[in-house]
């Protein structure tokens, strides 16, 4: 193969990057600014969702839109309008409200995406995984893992409200979305309790205990977090705090030993004392917070947000953040980190 150049060849710059183009070539010395950058790109900015007006339309909704004839789900999504589409609440995350009315059921079906549920309202309803019963709490965690087939009854005359936390974002960009209606499908039904029996140990683990967690072999099951077992773990004494985020604790994967409820998504659950104030810093991953109770104020890239019970933040990644708590606050959060780990890209830095 000949590599001399033509003895004609207009010999500029602009006529090689004119036939360059002709050919869908480019050059890395001219994007080497865009591409190799000193930190990360920011993803959007920082979004606040307040209960008082989100509750007003899903309840707005439960009037106007019926199951089966307005959609599968009645699911108001949470998107932050800094973000490029597909609209989510971060770049790898879509937070969403659920609402089921007394005697409904949303149909069953199953997608690449995997789901958590946390309960915020309503006692008696149920979500059905892989055949399995398991009913809904207020602060409930439940996981339903990617290709699980779901779904969820309220058999009861009260409403329930729960959040749905999806990685479809990050699913949808890179192009490995399946979903399947299961309207003809039949999942055999397990006995109550299966899932709890096949972990070999309760589901909320401290980091410093995750050593000692023994992997059970099996898939991936709708790991159950009861907000009954987890509460009474803040009032135990000699918890070691975060100077960062208060009396934290990370909702584990009993099944696999490791210290991340799913691959995509870690959640995370932390009390805030009244007038606490943290310290700085920053992390590669994004993150959804949802105000189980408190009230307080987060200062994110020197914004300040001020939130009370119910309300929904967003922190995108690689964002300066630090929280106040007016008074003593429980947030719930969900994250990608289990995401930019696995990818070996995970970074956490603290301000000085």
């Amino acid at each position: 193969m000949s590599s001399s150049i033509p003895a004609k060849f207009e010999d500029s710059l602009e006529a090689l990057y004119k036939d360059m183009e002709a050919e869908n070539v480019d050059a890395l010395w001219r994007r080497e600014g865009e591409l190799l950058t000193r930190e990360p790109a920011k993803t959007g900015h920082p979004h606040h969702w307040q209960w008082e007006k989100i509750e007003f339309l899903l309840l707005r909704a439960g009037r106007l839109v019926q199951l089966g004839s307005g959609g599968e789900r009645r699911v108001l999504r949470l998107v932050n309008p800094s973000l490029e589409a597909p609209a989510s609440t971060t770049h790898t995350i879509s937070s969403t409200l659920q609402l089921l009315l007394p005697g409904e059921s949303a149909p069953l079906h199953r997608h690449s995406a995997a789901a958590i549920r946390f309960i915020i309202s309503g006692r008696g309803a149920y979500t059905e995984v892989e055949g399995e019963r398991i009913e809904m709490e207020p602060g409930d965690l439940i996981l339903t893992p990617n290709w699980n087939w779901h779904s969820h009854h309220n058999p009861t005359d009260e409403s329930i409200i729960w959040m749905d936390i999806i990685d479809t974002p990050l699913v949808l960009r890179l192009k490995a979305m399946f979903f399947e209606s299961g309207r003809d499908q039949q999942v055999r039904e397990k006995p109550a309790g299966y899932t709890m029996r096949r972990s070999n140990q309760a589901g909320m683990i401290r980091p410093e205990l995750l050593r000692n967690a023994a992997p059970v072999q099996g898939g991936a099951l709708p790991l159950i977090y009861r907000w009954a077992d987890v509460e009474p773990i803040f009032q135990e004494q000699g918890m070691e705090r975060s100077p960062y985020d208060g009396d934290l604790l990370r909702y584990a994967n009993p099944l696999t030993g490791d210290h991340h409820t799913l691959p995509t998504m870690g959640c995370s659950i932390q009390r805030l004392h009244s007038g606490e104030q943290t310290l700085t810093h920053r992390h590669l991953s994004s993150t959804v917070y949802y105000v189980m109770r408190g009230e307080g104020m987060s200062t994110v890239e020197g914004k300040e947000i001020r939130w009370r019970q119910g309300d929904v933040i967003s922190i995108p990644t690689w964002a300066w953040h630090s929280h106040y708590a007016g008074q003593e606050a429980v947030l719930f959060s969900i994250s990608d980190q289990p995401a930019m780990e696995r990818l070996g890209w995970y970074k956490e830095e603290a301000a000085e």
